[in-house]
């Protein structure tokens, strides 16, 4: 009797199948496994029980070495060079090498990969798979497409800051800090924003966007903990959660929160 699923590992010793949870038991199951060449590898026929979601086949005979090509589960592919490359992307954005992940990128083929943005493909691939959104090379494709639209040239970045310190009035500036450029920037701060760029004294201290936007995040960061000081309920304290949620970095680290849920 064969079962139909999806697999999630083939090694040495067997496959692992994960499915919908049977709804009876089951006797004598298999499933039709055939190597890179199309050799069917016979595995050991398992019974199981209602309500199990996986099960584990043992090969009947281990292999040799490990698998490598594009192997069949049902039917299914399971593309080992492909996982090999994925698991070489994410294991080089881990470490913060941005010439190990460059060089990954490329040996497994993903297209429209730009080296002038390999510093915000790192991050995106560490966001991603520390939250668990990353399983395939498609989902590393799919960041590499977002980080490229969501990127500017130098000429932007410098048409962006030149707005921000060219702007006369808080309008203004409001409407050059909502360049894509910058991030996490709340029209309600908009005063502290303009004192705080007009306190910075040395021009040079403000002439790049990570200046500007470091100023933008030390705004935020002032205004959730006054925020914060202020809170005597629990709906504002969630109300201080949600802006440290959408405009804080990722850096708690530096937060005076004792109150907050986070």
């Amino acid at each position: 009797m064969g079962i139909s699923g999806w697999f999630c590992a083939i090694t040495k010793y067997g496959v692992e199948i994960k499915f919908e949870a049977l709804t009876e038991a089951k006797t004598n199951v298999t499933v039709q496994v055939k190597d890179n060449k199309g050799n069917v590898v016979a595995v050991v026929p398992q019974d199981l029980a209602k309500g199990e979601t996986s099960a584990s086949f043992d090969f009947v005979t281990p292999l040799t070495a490990d698998p490598e090509g594009v192997w069949t589960v049902n039917g299914v592919q399971y593309d080992f060079n492909a996982v090999k490359h994925f698991n070489d992307i994410v294991a080089a954005a881990q470490s913060g090498n941005e010439v190990k992940t460059l060089a990954a990128l490329n040996a497994a083929g993903l297209t429209d990969v730009n080296e002038e943005n390999i510093s915000a493909y790192v991050q995106a691939i560490q966001a991603a798979a520390n939250n668990g959104e990353l399983e395939t090379l498609a989902d590393i494709q799919a960041l590499i497409i977002k980080v490229n639209a969501d990127s500017i040239s130098k000429d932007e970045e410098a048409a962006a800051v030149k707005a921000v310190n060219e702007a006369t009035n808080q309008v203004q500036l409001l409407a050059a800090l909502q360049h894509k450029a910058f991030a996490r920037v709340n029209a309600d701060w908009i005063k502290e924003y303009s004192d705080a760029l007009k306190a910075v004294a040395d021009p040079t201290d403000k002439d790049e966007v990570k200046e500007i936007q470091a100023i933008v995040d030390d705004v935020n960061l002032a205004q959730i903990n006054a925020a914060d000081n202020d809170a005597k309920t629990s709906a504002e304290q969630n109300a201080v959660t949600a802006l440290i949620q959408k405009y804080m970095k990722d850096v708690f680290g530096k937060l005076n929160v004792p109150n907050s849920e986070m």
